[in-house]
This record gives structure tokens, sequence and C-alpha cells, in this order.
């Protein structure tokens, strides 16, 4: 009977450890798995890295590109440009302009230009109404109306990748003794939002629209 008796302690303590080494097993295996995950984890993390730093390098050299291409054209070019050959030989640009505009003792007159092919899709997203033009406009509803125009252009960058101004032409149609009027007008009211070339040579009642 004690034999018997001992020989089932025996077995009842052989059997017990069992469960201990399937825990440890399991543990084992937990333990591999975790490893495992956290490598992969790793190797990704090191991937999208890897892949984010070459996204940053060509942002870089983007910008370079940009900045060289602002830089050649001059702080804050014409937003419409033709491109033609000058004496020399180079290639140069030509500002294209946006408008026609006559300033009179007491108002502002805008005419419109049927702009190139090439920028009547962008001529179309300008915000500005038809009512603005072959009208009297006085001086604060002028820089009121095209304050969003030189914004566009000029702090959005919304119309090239780089800083640029809208190009008008201006014609003086004050009296002698208004000069002083004239110059206010272009240099601050027109000044303020477009680069401007005085027209002495060509009648406003017959300039070209095109």
């Amino acid at each position: 009977m004690m034999t018997l008796s001992s020989h089932n302690s025996d077995c009842v303590h052989e059997t017990g450890g069992t469960p201990e080494i399937g825990r440890e097993a399991n543990l084992s295996m937990e333990e591999l798995r975790s490893n495992a995950l956290a490598k992969t984890e790793e190797k990704e993390t090191t991937s999208k890295i890897a892949e984010l730093d070459l996204q940053v390098a060509e942002l870089k050299k983007e910008l370079a590109r940009l900045d060289a291409v602002a830089n050649s054209k001059g702080i804050d070019p014409p937003c419409w440009y033709d491109e033609i050959e000058a004496d020399d030989g180079r290639r140069i640009e030509r500002a294209v302009p946006l408008f026609d505009v006559a300033v009179f003792d007491n108002h502002i007159v805008v005419r419109d230009r049927i702009p190139p092919e090439r920028y009547a899709k962008e001529r179309a997203g300008l915000p500005i109404g038809e009512g603005i033009f072959l009208r009297p406009v006085s001086d604060p509803e002028f820089r009121e109306v095209m304050r969003p125009i030189r914004r566009m252009g000029k702090e959005d960058r919304r119309i090239r990748p780089y800083s640029c101004v809208f190009y008008v032409r201006v014609w003086d149609k004050t009296s002698p003794a208004s000069k002083e009027r004239w110059k206010q007008a272009t240099e601050i009211t027109i000044g303020n939002a477009f680069y401007r070339e005085t027209v002495r040579t060509e009648p406003w009642e017959r300039a070209d629209d095109g």
C-alpha cells in the first residue's frame, strides 16, 4: 500500500508539471511573435522614414528650382508675359496687360482686354465682374475691386508658383490743372494694385482692345 501510494504521488507530481511547461512554451511563442512584430514595424517605420526623406529632398529641389525661376525673373515679375527675342538674341519676357485704365479728374475708367488664348482660363478665374468696365469708378471702388486680383498673384501665388503682379496700360485724361490728381491715382490707387505703363502715343478713345 505504501509503495502504491508513493507511486501515485509521483504520478500526480509528474502530471502536474506538464501545464507549467506548456505555459513556458506559450510565453516563448508570444515573445517570438512580439519580437517578430516589433521587427516588422521597425522595418516599416524605417521604410516610411526613407520615403519621407526622399519626398523632402524632392521638395527642396523643387523649391530651389522655383527660387531660381523667381530670381531670374526679378522680384514680382508680371503675371502675364510674352517671350520675345531681344536685339542681342536673348529671350526676354514682355509684359502682357490685363486691363486698360484711364484716369480722369474725378474718376477712373477701366476697359477690359481680350487676353491671349493661353491666358483665357486664368482671366476667367479672376474675381472681377463685367460691371466694373467702361463706367466711372471712384478710387476707393477701384482699390476694393482690384485688391483681390493683386492678392491672387502676389501673396497667394495662385497665378504662378512664384509671386507676380498683373500689368495695366494707363492713359492720362486729367485736365492740365489736375496733374497732382494724375500722380496720386497712378502711384497710389493704380500702383498699389498693378504694374503700369503710361501710354502717350495711342489715344484712349481709339486704343486697340487686342
